[in-house]
C-alpha cells in the first residue's frame, strides 16, 4: 500500500479557507460497533470519551469505542475505512483505502493528525474530485458515525444484552461462544452446546439477517418483532449453566435424547428421505458423546451401533432414555476398551515376542548347532533352534517344515565353519576374521591389501527379515498358518464396517480415512483382480455366449436367430437358476465333496 508520511494536519491551501460545516450528509456504514473501554481509574476513562461543540453551538458527547470500523462511499464505488483499537495511550485512529489492508494513515492517537494526514494524501494522489474533497474536509468522528447518537445508543445497548456478530458471511464458532458468554479455552468439555446452538434451525415463522454493525437482527414474521436475541437462546443458555457442573451420566443422557431428536426432525423435514440411523455420521457422534474416536478404536463400532439401535427403540416407545441405559453403555464401552488391550497385549506376546533371535551371539560364533553341536549358522523362525546349515537342510526337507523361514549366516570362504564377518573389497570374499587376518591377506597384492574390507551387518539384516517376513510365521498345525499383524488388527477390530443406504443397500465406511467403497475391502488374490474367479465351466460360457453373439453380428440384425451351442458337460447352466452365486474371494476352505474355485476339490489342496 501506499502511504505519505503523517505530517499532521496540514491546511489545503489550494482551496481557500476552512469554512466549518454545521450539517453533514450522513453516508457511512458501520462494520462493527466495537465495545465501551472500561478503565480502572477516571483519567484513563476519560481517553475514550468524546465532546465536540458545533459552530452554532450544539454539543455532543460519548465514547470511543473500541473494535469499532465504519466505511463511507466514495467515488466508483470505493471505499474508505476507519478502524479504532486501544492503544498504550489511549484509542488509536487508523484510515485504510480502497481496501481495508491498504493503509493510508496509520495508527494514531490524535484523530484530527491522521485525518488530516489521509485527506493530504488523497489530494496529491488526486484519486477525487474536487467535492469530494470538499464533503471529506469534516470531523471524522461526524464522517464516519462516532459522533451519532445511534452509535452510542447501540454502544449501550450492547453492554446489557447479548448479541451475535457476523463479521463474515455467517458467524463463526468464536462469535457463537461469545454470543453465549463462553469461553473457548475454559469450556472445552461443553461445547457441543454451542455447536449445537450455532447447527439449530430458527422455528416458523422466525427468520433472521445481518443489520447494522454486523449484528445478526431476528424477526419474527406474525407479529414483525426484530430483536437480537434467538428464540432458543435461554434454553441454551440454561443448558450451557448445566453442563458445567451436571453430572457426567445426565449430560451424555441429554445429548443422546438431541442427538435421536435431531435426526427425528431431519426425518419429517424431509418427508423420510434421509439415510437410516444407524449411518456413519450418527454411529460417529454417538461415539463422540460417549468419548470414543471410532478412528482410533475401530472395534468400539459395533457396540456404539447396538446402543444406538437400542436408544432409538426407547425414544419412540418411551420418548426418553433411561439413565441405566446411559450407564450400562458406558461400563460396555469401558469393558470393551479393556478386554481389547488384554487381547492385544496376549496376541502380540504369543505371535510376535518370540520373533526375536540373539543375532550377536549368532554371528559371533557362539551358539552351537542342536543337532551336531557345531557352529550354528542359521536359526528357524519357526523351530526356535539354532542350527548348521547341512543340519537345517536335512530337518526341513518335508512336511510343513520346508515352508520355515530361517535366517541364515554367510559361512566363512576359507574355513565353511564360521559365520562371515567382513566382505574383501577386492576380491569380494566373505570371512570370518581370523582368516582374514591370518589367511586371505596374505594372497592379496599390494594395491589388495590397501583396500579396506567391508563389515556384514547382520543386525541390520535381521530387522529387514523381520519387517518383512512372509504370511506363515505361526508354528504349523495352528488354526490359520497365515497370520500377520495386519490380519490380527483385523481380528480386533477392522477399519472397515458396513452399512446400509436410505434404498438398502450395502456399502462399507472408514472411520479412519472417511472413504466409502460398495465392493469389500477384503483383499482378493491376485488372480482375481477384475473380479471372483469363474469356474472353468462357468468361463467356458461365457465365451460360447460371446462367440455367438459375434456371430449374429458379423451376419447382420436382420439374421434368423438359431440356438445357442450346447452347454459343455458337466457344467451348470447360467439361465436355468438365475444368477451365478458369487463365493467371496476371501474363502479358503470348503465342505467334504465341494469343489471349490475351477473345480478344485479339497482333497485336492491338500497335496
Amino acid at each position: 500500500s501506499s502511504q505519505e508520511p503523517n505530517t499532521g494536519a496540514l491546511p489545503l491551501m489550494d482551496r481557500g479557507p476552512h469554512v466549518p460545516k454545521t450539517e453533514i450528509e450522513k453516508r457511512h456504514k458501520i462494520r462493527l460497533f466495537g465495545k465501551i473501554y472500561r478503565a480502572e481509574n477516571e483519567e484513563e476513562q476519560a481517553l475514550y470519551k468524546f465532546m465536540h461543540q458545533r459552530i452554532d453551538g450544539h454539543i455532543s458527547e460519548g465514547f470511543i469505542p473500541v473494535g469499532f470500523l465504519s466505511t463511507l462511499p466514495a467515488e466508483k464505488d470505493e471505499l474508505i475505512f476507519l478502524s479504532v483499537r486501544e492503544g498504550a495511550a489511549g484509542p488509536e485512529f487508523q484510515t485504510s483505502w480502497p481496501s481495508e489492508k491498504n493503509v493510508v494513515a496509520d495508527w494514531n492517537v490524535n484523530p484530527d493528525a491522521m485525518w488530516g494526514a489521509a485527506l493530504t494524501f488523497f489530494e496529491k494522489k488526486g484519486v477525487f474530485a474536487e467535492e469530494t474533497l470538499e464533503y471529506l474536509d469534516a470531523d471524522p468522528f461526524v464522517l464516519f458515525g462516532v459522533d451519532d447518537s445511534i452509535t452510542q445508543k447501540a454502544l449501550a445497548r450492547l453492554e446489557i444484552q447479548p448479541h451475535l456478530l457476523c463479521s463474515t458471511h455467517r458467524p463463526t464458532l468464536d462469535e457463537w461462544f461469545s454470543y453465549l458468554k463462553a469461553d473457548p479455552m475454559m469450556d472445552q468439555g461443553v461445547e457441543w452446546v454451542v455447536q449445537s446452538f450455532a447447527e439449530t434451525e430458527l422455528p416458523t415463522p422466525w427468520t433472521c439477517y445481518k443489520g447494522v454493525g454486523s449484528i445478526v437482527c431476528y424477526v419474527n414474521h406474525t407479529d414483525n418483532c426484530v430483536t437480537w436475541k434467538h428464540p432458543f437462546y435461554d434454553y441454551f443458555a440454561q443448558l450451557l449453566q448445566y453442563c458445567r457442573t451436571g453430572p457426567a451420566e445426565e449430560i451424555q443422557k441429554i445429548r443422546v435424547n438431541r442427538l435421536i431428536w435431531s435426526y427425528e426432525t431431519a426425518t419429517m423435514s424431509s418427508g423420510g428421505h434421509v439415510d437410516p440411523l444407524l449411518s456413519p455420521e450418527y454411529v460417529e457422534q454417538l461415539g463422540e458423546i460417549f468419548g470414543v474416536d471410532l478412528a482410533d478404536h475401530p472395534y468400539l463400532v459395533r457396540p456404539v451401533k447396538a446402543f444406538l439401535k437400542q436408544f432409538a427403540h426407547d425414544y419412540r416407545v418411551k420418548e426418553d432414555i433411561s439413565r441405566d441405559e446411559i450407564l450400562r453403555c458406558m461400563e460396555t464401552l469401558e469393558q470393551d476398551k479393556i478386554k481389547n488391550e488384554v487381547m492385544r497385549s496376549t496376541w502380540e506376546e504369543a505371535l510376535f515376542a518370540d520373533l526375536g533371535w540373539e543375532v550377536g551371539p549368532l554371528a559371533d560364533g557362539k551358539k552351537a548347532c542342536e543337532e551336531c553341536r557345531k557352529t550354528a549358522l542359521s536359526y528357524c523362525l519357526e523351530c526356535k533352534d539354532y542350527l548348521c546349515l547341512p543340519c537345517f537342510e536335512r530337518l526341513h526337507q518335508k512336511g510343513h517344515r520346508q515352508s520355515h523361514v530361517p535366517f541364515r549366516l554367510i559361512p566363512c570362504h576359507m574355513c565353511n565353519l564360521m559365520p562371515a564377518k567382513l566382505r574383501c573389497s577386492f576380491t569380494e570374499k566373505s570371512l570370518c576374521h581370523e582368516c582374514y587376518a591370518t589367511r586371505h591377506i596374505k594372497e592379496l597384492p599390494p594395491e589388495g591389501r590397501e583396500m579396506r574390507p567391508l563389515r556384514i551387518n547382520y543386525a541390520r539384516q535381521s530387522n529387514e527379515q523381520r519387517s518383512s517376513l512372509p504370511a506363515a510365521t505361526m508354528r504349523p498345525g495352528t488354526a490359520d498358518t497365515s497370520f500377520t499383524a495386519g490380519s490380527y488388527e483385523s481380528a480386533l477390530g477392522t477399519d472397515w464396517h458396513q452399512f446400509y443406504d436410505a434404498k438398502g443397500i450395502k456399502y462399507y465406511h472408514n472411520f479412519k480415512t472417511g472413504e466409502r467403497m460398495r465392493w469389500s475391502p477384503s483383499n482378493t488374490p491376485a488372480q482375481s483382480q477384475a473380479g471372483t474367479p469363474r469356474s472353468e465351466a462357468s468361463r467356458n460360457n461365457v465365451q460360447s455366449r460371446e462367440k455367438h453373439r459375434e456371430r449374429r453380428a458379423s451376419k447382420g440384425s436382420n439374421a434368423p436367430t438359431k440356438a445357442l451351442p450346447a452347454l459343455p458337460t458337466g457344467g451348470p447352466s447360467p439361465w436355468a437358476s438365475g444368477p451365478q452365486t458369487i463365493r467371496p474371494p476371501y474363502r479358503t476352505t470348503a465342505g467334504p465333496g465341494v469343489k471349490v474355485g475351477g473345480g478344485v476339490g479339497l482333497a485336492d489342496t491338500l497335496q
